[in-house]
């Protein structure tokens, strides 16, 4: 009996210690996890040509460092219709979250796909991974209801029967040639007025590419003093993002030779497109400027290590736009 209780004794004896053995070993890290990509689509059953958003969603390790730049390339059959910029956020554990949304649209009904996404990042030590994420399956419907033929011609509907009384009134031929008149006098009164508001409120516009290296040394001496100022420090990020905005259109103005500060964002792009100017900067032009409204008008609230990179987004800009600098890779 006593040999009995001693074995049962050595048995608990064994299942703690195992027990603290477990408890006290190695965990595994948080950090170490290792990165992941989701895509989501706003739906998957649309019609010909209706607008999708798709969200990738980017979960990297500490101090890794996404590039999107050649993602917008990847969607295949499926037309890319705008391009948003990364929004990041911190996970906790030295993990980050970055989201990049997508407008796309299929124009051919049938069975389509989002195909498989690529992502690069650079890891904390320096060497280059990828992470991809999974396909979407998306059904798209003819506008054309079903069981219709889109080649029948239908008869047009019988015409209206109109009272008919022979002769024009002279008091309605009156009344026509006054009102014609009277467009007329309007329409010229403000084309007139419009040459004077342009002559005196657009200036003088340099020609188009232009060498200008003194727009370049003198914008990114303005980068470089508002990067000093410390605004970020003080949480001041609507002045911060307003001295950007004004430093690139300053700039873009003195290079490409057109009122930027005349301009909307959607109009500025628009208008370095039609000049031959890459679309990738064009693309990050509007994305920088849109975020800067964002931020002065909307009471947008970045984090501070987004704030920083849109210093560094105005840097890239210049370096890619500056007179003598390597071309972009065609972007779709």
């Amino acid at each position: 009996m006593a040999r009995q209780h001693g074995g049962w004794a050595g048995r608990i004896v064994a299942i703690m210690a195992l027990a603290l053995l477990v408890a006290l070993g190695p965990q595994p890290a948080h950090g170490q996890e290792p990165a992941t990509l989701e895509a989501r689509a706003g739906k998957t059953r649309v019609t010909a040509g209706e607008r999708v958003t798709v969200t990738l969603v980017l979960q990297l390790p500490a101090g890794a460092r996404p590039d999107f730049t050649a993602v917008d390339s990847q969607f295949g059959d499926v037309d890319v219709l705008l391009v948003g910029l990364p929004e990041e956020r911190n996970l906790g554990g030295g993990r980050v979250e970055v989201r990049a949304r997508y407008e796309v649209a299929v124009f051919r009904p049938g069975a389509a796909q989002i195909p498989s996404l690529t992502v690069p990042y650079a890891t904390a030590d320096g060497s280059i991974s990828e992470v991809s994420s999974l396909p979407i399956a998306l059904e798209v419907v003819s506008v054309i209801p079903d069981g219709a033929d889109p080649g029948e011609v239908r008869d047009l509907k019988p015409p209206i029967d109109l009272p008919y009384r022979a002769g024009v009134s002279r008091r309605l031929l009156a009344m026509v040639a006054l009102s014609a008149l009277f467009v007329l006098v309007a329409i010229a009164v403000a084309v007139r007025w419009l040459q004077r508001w342009r002559a005196r409120s657009v200036p003088a516009l340099v020609p188009a590419g232009v060498p200008l290296p003194q727009a370049e040394a003198a914008a990114r001496a303005e980068l470089e003093r508002i990067g000093s100022l410390g605004l970020l420090d003080q949480d001041d990020l609507r002045t911060y993002h307003a001295l950007i905005a004004a430093c690139m259109r300053r700039y873009l103005s003195e290079r490409y030779g057109f009122p930027a500060f005349a301009m909307t964002t959607k109009e500025l792009a628009a208008r370095m497109e039609s000049l031959g100017v890459d679309r990738w900067p064009a693309r990050l032009v509007a994305g920088l400027l849109g975020e800067c409204d964002a931020v002065n008008y909307g009471g947008y609230h970045l984090a501070r290590r987004r704030a920083e990179s849109n210093l560094a987004i105005a840097e890239e800009i210049i370096d890619i736009t500056r007179e003598g600098a390597d071309p972009v890779p065609a972007v779709r």
